[in-house]
Formats: C-alpha cells, sequence, structure tokens
C-alpha cells in the first residue's frame, strides 16, 4: 500500500495500525484531541507511567518476553541480521550496547540492566556484544 505522508501525519493512527508508539495506540500516547478525559486516562496508564510507578527506565518493559510489541525479538533479530551480514563479508561483528542514564538507576534498584534480555538472546545466538555498561 503507497500512502501519502501528509496523510500519515494527519492519521497516523489511520495508516500505522502495527506502530505501537502511534497517538491513541496500545502505548498509552495521548492525543490532544477531545474527550480529554480519555486521553488523560491513556496517559495515567501508559508505559511511561507504568514505568515512574515502577521506578524503572520507561523502556524496561519493552524488553519483556511476552511484550505484545515484541521489542525484545525486533532488536534481536536486527542484531542477528547485522552480526549474519557482517560475518558474510568476511566482518567480525560486535554488537555494542549503550545503556541510556535511567538504565544505571534502574540496574542499582533491581540488579539488573534493563536491557539483560536482549544480551541474553544474543548470547544464545551466538553474537558477540560489548556492554559499555559493564565496567
Amino acid at each position: 500500500m503507497r500512502v501519502d505522508l501528509r496523510t500519515v501525519m494527519a492519521h497516523p493512527e489511520a495508516v500505522l495500525q502495527d506502530e505501537w508508539f502511534v497517538p491513541g495506540g496500545p502505548a498509552g500516547v495521548a492525543t490532544r484531541r477531545f474527550p480529554y478525559l480519555l486521553n488523560i486516562s491513556r496517559v495515567l496508564t501508559g508505559y511511561k507511567m507504568r514505568a515512574a510507578l515502577r521506578g524503572r527506565a520507561t523502556h524496561a518493559e519493552f524488553y519483556a518476553r511476552e511484550h505484545p510489541a515484541h521489542g525484545l525479538q525486533i532488536s534481536a533479530g536486527i542484531a542477528k541480521a547485522f552480526a549474519r551480514e557482517a560475518t558474510s563479508r568476511g566482518a567480525s561483528p560486535l554488537v555494542l550496547l549503550i545503556p541510556l542514564p535511567t538504565d544505571f538507576s534502574d540496574v542499582r534498584k533491581s540488579g539488573a540492566w534493563p536491557y539483560a534480555p536482549l544480551t541474553d538472546e544474543l548470547a544464545r545466538a551466538g553474537v558477540a556484544t560489548l556492554d559499555a555498561g559493564i565496567p
């Protein structure tokens, strides 16, 4: 399906049905439209609010294997495809994991990096990683 950029900008929810972060979408990203009460409820139940209430990094829940956005599977798939492509070209692939500032407070509280499931998945697949968060 070919779509004009103006259509995407004017009505992203109509075009990007599989996009997790589309305004009003599954991630709880609020829109600035009437009814405003519904928008407030989306903010209060959205991923950012859940993370704040738990004292976690906002992106941590997307690394859960069972999360409906499939962030872990998508991220791992991209890294694995990169590693296969690099290997096919005779290079030695290395995936660099760079923590965000909120990841450091997350690891202090929970004892694990929010992206640890990704690190584990890549290790199982034999993809070399370098975790910039580990001294």
